[in-house]
């Protein structure tokens, strides 16, 4: 009796206690938090790696962009492909030279110019966040190398001895070394052993090295990089370097967006190459180090990310935005504030879009994209098909921004396959006629939720090259008609199914309809099932039979390496802005069969590859334009991918932030942002108050089942006591 009655007193203090506090019960945060700048976001993937020679994926630019500076930057507050100093203090100069290494004007024939320098000159007051690699006695020695009766700690901001320094010239070329490692197997070693002078001389000297030496490629041993030189970068000062390409590459300036050219310094790759360290997470995979904004203070990537801000980060402002931006006014009290403007960053792993969802509309996450299950209940579209947010989230005051992103989801074609491929006029005819049928506007409505952008050729609408309008359009499918592109009806396509041979889709070999194989990279997803319906769907209204072949991405890629696809579906997105990017997917010595290339479709016309070689690496003029428009219309004429769609982005923002620009090119926006704490905490109180009348009502019935037990306890307690005394 006195435990139940015990435990009726801790209900009702735990319940008060409740009740008077000012924080709310289901925050998953400590409450403390919310007193401070900190922006919360999710990530749903962790990432592979954190390494900047090795990582190439959204996943880790995410993290990495706010922490390392390569020289440049996009402009957050200008169009999608201008550029801005970021380590460097300018822009590149440029200078061409002929094959004796004479400077060139920039206009000599592109066949002249044998070499290209980019002249880099960095800004002096890059320092490193603090590490314990960095730490030096007093006597100049590395302090933790080699590691001696020293405890291995996690974080490394729990080490009790952390160092930094300036960035230099050296650590930037030391970084580019660090791309032809064989201990780094960077995805971009071919792109820069094609551009970079002696890059492939510099990697084979190492690989030398390396099997005179073999015990450097072990894990806890240092390979040094330093005495290795390669001839086409050279150290001029502390902060001044040169880089020579070879021939001419007018694109290359954007890979130095990239985290591949931030710099690392030496002292911290000899630091992570120790017994030990590897164990507890402590390399390139999980601990990056920059002079950015940001430090990573905490790695869980299995729950919790944080990045906290560089004590040693440079004087940067928040710059004056140009008066043509739409919102400048929005951004005016945040001039000339000294960047970041937010001092710690939280990522917490959310897998489900659900979950995610809704602590977003409960305020714990302060921006958030909209999954397709979320869609209905946050956007509706107007009569003209623009998105606006649904009356329940505009309450909130939420801000919905989007953007078409620099990518594209085609259908493709194997060349290679006897039936679709060919140059014939036959096979030519068929992919046109399916090309017609399919209606990608319908199946972006049907699928994306309008989230998408039908592409009229292999170039995004929001890449230089692409036209808007009805200049832009694919005259073979699509005609313009009150300002807006319509399909051509489906009896066009049949009529070229028709001409192809196949009339009615019946194949005259057979008799019977045609059977084409349509390979796709199962997902798991529970509209797969839909999609593929509603494919097979758009190819029965030609009278072709399409037969489905799931498989696993791995298979899938084994398949199309080997060129087993006949059609397939696949997509690309941009490394940087430049319709060459794109077109480069459709170049013949690109095929993947033949040449383990990125033209998945084995395409090649001679005439096409031979304006791809005139046109990659000229500058943004309009000679340039007219030969992309001459590739375009013959890719549109011999129809090896039906182009597909732009996907879409939609971004939701809570009133807190700061105005939000959906960039599509570089992450570092980050520093950027502001949020005002006060109004945060004022929503969450209020979207999240408990109902304390439920509390109460289940407490009063706990009570009161809890006094009726009681009751009955002692009612046979003094039943069991009068039968002990009865004569």
């Amino acid at each position: 009796m006195r435990t139940q009655i015990r435990i009726v007193c801790m209900i009702l203090c735990t319940l008060v206690t409740a009740c008077s506090t000012a924080w709310v019960w289901n925050s998953p945060y400590p409450k403390e938090w919310f007193n401070r700048a900190i922006y919360f976001s999710a990530f749903s993937t962790p990432p592979k790696t954190l390494d900047t020679a090795r990582a190439y994926a959204s996943d880790s630019f995410v993290f990495l962009t706010q922490i390392v500076e390569p020289p440049l930057q996009y402009d957050y507050f200008q169009p999608t492909q201008s550029l801005k100093p970021l380590a460097a203090q300018t822009l590149p100069q440029i200078q061409y030279l002929d094959a004796q290494h004479h400077p060139i004007p920039a206009s000599s024939p592109l066949n002249k110019i044998a070499y290209t320098v980019y002249d880099i000159h960095l800004r002096p007051d890059l320092y490193y966040a603090p590490h314990p690699g960095l730490a030096y006695t007093d006597e100049g020695q590395l302090r933790y190398r080699p590691l001696k009766n020293t405890s291995i700690l996690t974080p490394l901001t729990a080490w009790p001895h952390l160092g930094t320094r300036q960035a230099t010239a050296e650590d930037f070329v030391y970084q580019i070394k660090r791309l032809g490692s064989p201990k780094t197997l960077s995805p971009i070693f071919s792109m820069m052993a094609t551009h970079l002078d002696g890059f492939e001389a510099y990697t084979r000297a190492v690989q030398h090295w390396t099997q005179t030496h073999p015990n450097t490629l072990k894990p806890d041993h240092f390979l040094d990089l330093r005495p290795f030189n390669i001839s086409g970068l050279k150290v001029h000062s502390n902060t001044h370097y040169t880089l020579q390409l070879k021939g001419h590459y007018p694109q290359f300036i954007y890979w130095l967006t990239l985290p591949f050219f931030s710099p690392t310094p030496w002292e911290v790759d000899a630091f992570y190459a120790q017994k030990g360290l590897t164990e507890h997470h402590l390399d390139w995979n999980w601990q990056p180090i920059g002079t950015g904004p940001y430090q990573l203070t905490l790695n869980n990537p299995n729950r919790l990310m944080k990045l906290e801000k560089n004590p040693h980060f440079h004087v940067e402002h928040f710059p004056n935005p140009p008066p043509t931006l739409p919102n400048a006014a929005a951004f005016k009290p945040y001039v000339g504030q000294r960047l970041p403007l937010i001092d710690t960053v939280i990522f917490t792993l959310e897998k489900e879009t659900i979950p995610r969802w809704h602590k977003f509309l409960q305020g714990y996450y302060d921006r958030s994209g909209i999954s397709a299950d979320s869609f209905d209940s946050a956007i509706t579209l107007t009569p003209q098909g623009q998105p606006i947010l649904t009356p329940a989230l505009k309450k909130q005051h939420l801000t919905l921004n989007t953007s078409v992103n620099p990518d594209i989801y085609y259908l493709g074609f194997n060349m290679l396959d006897p039936v679709v491929g060919g140059t014939s006029l036959r096979a030519k005819r068929l992919r046109q006629a399916i090309s017609m049928a399919i209606d990608y506007q319908a199946y972006i409505q049907l699928f994306m939720n309008g989230r998408g952008h039908v592409a009229q050729g292999p170039i995004p609408p929001t890449l230089w090259g692409s036209h808007p309008g009805a200049q832009g359009i694919n005259p073979l499918i699509y005609a313009w008609v009150n300002g807006q592109a319509v399909q051509h009806p489906i009896e066009a396509a049949q009529q070229r199914l028709t001409e192809a041979g196949y009339p009615g889709g019946i194949d005259p070999k057979t008799q019977r309809p045609l059977i084409l194989n349509y390979d796709v990279a199962t997902s798991g997803q529970p509209d797969d099932k839909a999609r593929l319906a509603w494919m097979r769907a758009q190819f029965k209204r030609l009278g072709i039979v399409l037969q489905i072949r799931g498989t696993h991405y791995n298979r899938f890629q084994q398949k199309a390496r080997q060129g087993q696809l006949q059609l397939f579906n696949w997509g690309w997105s941009a490394d940087y802005p430049d319709p060459e990017n794109f077109l480069a997917l459709l170049y013949g010595p690109n095929g993947q069969v033949h040449h383990h290339g990125t033209n998945t479709a084995n395409y090649h016309n001679p005439h096409y590859d031979r304006l791809f070689e005139q046109m990659r690496n000229m500058p943004n003029t309009p000679k340039r334009q007219a030969i992309i428009d001459a590739m375009v219309q013959i890719v549109r004429n011999d129809a090896p991918w039906l182009f597909g769609l732009h996907s879409k982005t939609f971004t939701l923002s809570h009133a807190w932030l700061s105005p939000t620009l959906l960039h599509t090119f570089g992450g570092g926006a980050l520093k950027y942002t502001a949020l005002n704490v006060r109004q945060r905490h004022n929503a969450i109180a209020q979207w999240n108050r408990p109902h304390y009348s439920t509390a109460l009502g289940l407490t009063a019935g706990l009570i009161l089942a809890m006094g009726c037990a009681a009751l009955n306890i002692i009612q046979r307690q003094r039943r069991a006591a009068t039968s002990s005394i009865s004569p």
